[in-house]
């Protein structure tokens, strides 16, 4: 560990020992308080009683999901959160200066692979949140893709939390062995973390493991979501009747991520449950805030942080959004839901009013990402070499002719809750491509006689994943992305590994966490799609 670190480290313990001296004057203070009148003690009593049951419930409410209290294992090695071995994926906050990195939005990513030699992983967390926050931890090898490891909520404080050691790799028959990457998910939004924008952000401080971390191959492939309640995931871990809260909402559920995973892409995804893209959700008592003002916000919690204060945003709560941070080859929207509810979609004007907003602001978008002409492929973002290794076959592109780069595709979807949008969406789409853009409409509804399932409406994990399965050879087909170019299938997607037995064929299929055999009467298979019990489908292909 470097001096810097160590410094970094020190500073944190001398805060929380600050905090802790604090608390102590200040019930010191409560005892020195005269307590003859009976009503004073009386008082006195149900505040101490009230905050020992309010941090009694938040913790025992939570054992049984994060090992917090657990010791965790004396690992050599940190890396800390700014680390260039670790690769962050969406959009964060980062404070070179105390090497952590800050974030909120669903759908954030930090990946690194580990050295065959390593026994745990462990991630450092300070989470100022009120009721924590969730993540969930995956696998990727070249024989075992994107496999759930576990998910694990976070408790207020900072605290160590285990991702990958070798008793929960050995559960799965899996194995710490050369080209493994390890990713944390970050699966929640903002608004449900607390009632207070200033605290509902998680800041990770660093990586620990017994190993070597080096940052893993960048993908060629890379997508950009920008959606509503959908998109993020809302509900999507729960069953109806319910409401959107930490324990329901799930962005790793989602149609996105399984997209992300199907097609190998690295993405970044902004989401927020109640947003339109000209009117958002009418909530009584705020002020709607739409996806075309919360866009170029690093945190998606900044605009109630504006609110709070008189001077507005400092410029590092402010996204740079050009090519030279990250540059997708798709723009997959979906706005419009929370847009056209409450009956607004029957006033013309207001629907020629969404189409226009809609129009402007994928067009600023468009903006931010476009290319100069005479930019060379070199000149792109690329991902930096590990600094404890050789650079990597793929991580420089090869030098393309002088040119202007192409534009990101447009895709502009719409369902699954509703299609009262699509037509109004359709005109937006056939706009841009009058204009040169290469635009589609991406059709997500689904069978009407498919129910939701989910909190308030909103589609449950099985429902996304057939929504996925729907837009999959949409998107695929489009880009020109081939299932088959990545060789073992993620996410939804798997592929089923066939071996002759008798006069039929065994099929193994494997898909995240879960592992069933089938039998099937033909082997080979070219094309086959199986439903699984716990939601989705199975695609094998030849």
């Amino acid at each position: 560990m470097t001096m810097s670190n160590v410094r970094s480290t020190s500073k944190i313990v001398r805060s929380e020992a600050n905090d802790a001296k604090k608390v102590k004057v200040t019930y010191s203070v409560m005892a020195n308080v005269d307590l003859k009148p009976a009503w004073l003690s009386f008082m006195l009593f149900v505040f101490v009683m009230s905050n020992f049951v309010r941090d009694a419930w938040a913790i025992t409410s939570r054992m049984g999901t994060v090992p917090s209290f657990q010791k965790q294992q004396d690992l050599p090695s940190f890396y800390t959160a700014t680390d260039d071995d670790i690769n962050w994926s969406g959009r964060v906050l980062r404070n070179e200066e105390y090497m952590r990195v800050v974030f909120d939005w669903p759908g954030v990513t930090a990946s690194f692979q580990v050295d065959e030699n390593a026994t745990a992983v462990t991630v450092m967390v300070d989470d100022s949140s009120l009721v924590g926050t969730r993540f969930a931890v995956f696998y990727d090898s070249p024989t075992a893709r994107h496999r759930k490891l576990r998910e694990f909520r976070t408790l207020r404080g900072v605290f160590s939390y285990t991702l990958a050691d070798v008793g929960i790799l050995g559960a799965q028959g899996l194995r710490f062995e050369p080209n493994v990457t390890i990713s944390m998910v970050h699966t929640q939004e903002a608004q449900f973390l607390s009632n207070n924008a200033a605290v509902n952000n998680v800041t990770v401080l660093g990586f620990g493991t017994d190993g070597f971390l080096s940052r893993p191959s960048p993908s060629t492939r890379r997508l950009e979501f920008i959606g509503d309640s959908i998109t993020a995931g809302y509900g999507a871990d729960g069953l109806a009747p319910c409401v959107g809260s930490v324990e329901t909402n799930n962005y790793v559920l989602t149609w996105a991520h399984a997209l992300c995973q199907s097609l190998d892409a690295e993405c970044f995804v902004e989401a927020y449950s109640g947003v339109g893209v000209y009117a958002s959700y009418p909530h009584p008592g705020t002020v709607e805030v739409t996806m075309p003002e919360r866009f170029a916000d690093t945190l998606a919690s900044a605009h109630q942080l504006k609110n709070m204060t008189t001077g507005g945003l400092s410029p590092g709560f402010r996204w740079k959004v050009d090519a030279s941070t990250f540059r997708p080859d798709a723009l997959i929207f979906n706005l419009g839901t929370n847009d056209f509810c409450c009956g607004r979609g029957e006033n013309s004007t207001f629907v020629e009013a969404y189409a226009a907003a809609y129009y402007q602001f994928v067009s600023k978008v468009l903006e931010f990402y476009a290319v100069p002409a005479g930019t060379r492929a070199k000149d792109l973002p690329i991902r930096p070499s590990s600094r404890k290794g050789p650079a990597r076959a793929g991580d420089e592109p090869a030098e393309a002719p002088l040119g202007a780069a192409p534009a990101p595709v447009v895709f502009l979807g719409v369902g699954p809750m509703s299609a009262r949008y699509q037509g109004a969406t359709r005109g937006v789409v056939e706009r841009l491509t009058r204009r040169g853009v290469r635009a589609i409409l991406l059709d997500l509804m689904l069978d009407p006689t498919v129910l939701m399932g989910g909190c308030l409406g909103h589609p449950t994990g099985a429902v996304h994943a057939a929504v996925a399965e729907k837009a999959f050879p949409v998107v695929e087909a489009t880009m020109g992305w081939k299932w088959s170019d990545v060789g073992w299938g993620k996410g939804w997607w798997c592929l089923l590994r066939q071996r002759k037995v008798g006069d039929g064929a065994k099929t193994s299929c494997f898909m995240g966490d879960e592992g069933l055999n089938v039998s099937t009467s033909s082997c080979p298979v070219y094309s086959l799609r199986l439903p699984v019990p716990f939601g989705g489908f199975l695609q094998a292909s030849k």
